[in-house]
């Protein structure tokens, strides 16, 4: 709620609520070889003043374990030999909840962002953007860098697609694989190939029959964004999924 922060992550001990905030796009830059992905829309952005004295590190390592014991996966970067800040990416995805959380701490303060990415992104939402555009993407997939194994935080969103095939059942999709612009365009077309497969061969593993999947790999040649930015490049890297029977409304026009 506005002026209240977020009711379920209180700040830390002694800290002091300065403001509400909101972007209109969450792009989360996880440590280690995984690619940035843009995972949702706007999203709340909550600002605390620390207690004096808690440096950026105690403010990391105090969220890492507050949220570790609530049951989150968390992933802290590692620290900033030179910096005065520190950053804590989690995800909690129990009980149908797929919520993402970027917490930067710094000298002075801590910045809460959360994206309810299972609230927006459910399977009815899927469904009628589906039925209204014949394609939607498949927010929060995540892969390493250049590979197309997918991580086990992906599983809320292949959740959330498989729940849109079974709800129906005539449901036929196109599984495209898309990347940014980086690199060779023949490696980009075999990983956008390999990641369509990817998810293909889960949705296969759950129970869907392999006729209502096809998969195809697009490399860069559909961009949706610019890319030369990260931002970009992140729309850019997207899993998308087309109702193989539906025609654009374009086309339906006579």
């Amino acid at each position: 709620m506005p002026g209240k922060g977020i009711a379920f992550l209180p700040p830390l001990p002694g800290s002091k609520f300065e403001r509400d905030d909101a972007v209109e796009e969450v792009l989360i830059e996880r440590p280690g070889d995984v690619e940035p992905v843009l995972i949702g829309g706007r999203s709340p952005v909550v600002h605390y003043v620390s207690a004096p004295g808690t440096s950026y590190a105690a403010c990391q390592l105090a969220w890492t374990d507050a949220l570790t014991r609530a049951g989150w996966r968390t992933w802290p970067t590692p620290l900033a030999r030179n910096g005065a800040d520190a950053l804590v990416f989690a995800q909690f995805d129990s009980g149908g909840r797929d919520l993402w959380l970027r917490v930067h701490c710094t000298d002075e303060g801590q910045e809460l962002l959360l994206a309810d990415v299972g609230a927006s992104r459910q399977a009815s939402v899927l469904a009628k953007e589906l039925q209204r555009d014949c394609k939607v993407v498949i927010h929060g997939l995540f892969f390493d860098t250049a590979k197309a194994t997918l991580r086990p935080e992906s599983e809320p969103a292949l959740a959330r697609l498989l729940q849109l095939l079974r709800d129906a059942p005539a449901l036929s999709l196109e599984i495209g694989g898309h990347t940014d612009a980086v690199g060779q365009h023949a490696a980009n077309v075999k990983l956008s190939e390999a990641r369509a497969a990817s998810v293909s061969a889960w949705l296969r593993a759950k129970g869907i029959a392999a006729n209502r999947l096809v998969g195809r790999g697009y490399a860069a040649r559909a961009p949706v964004a610019d890319n030369d930015s990260d931002l970009g490049r992140a729309r850019n890297r997207r899993v998308e999924v087309r109702d193989v029977q539906c025609k654009p409304r374009a086309e339906k026009v006579r």
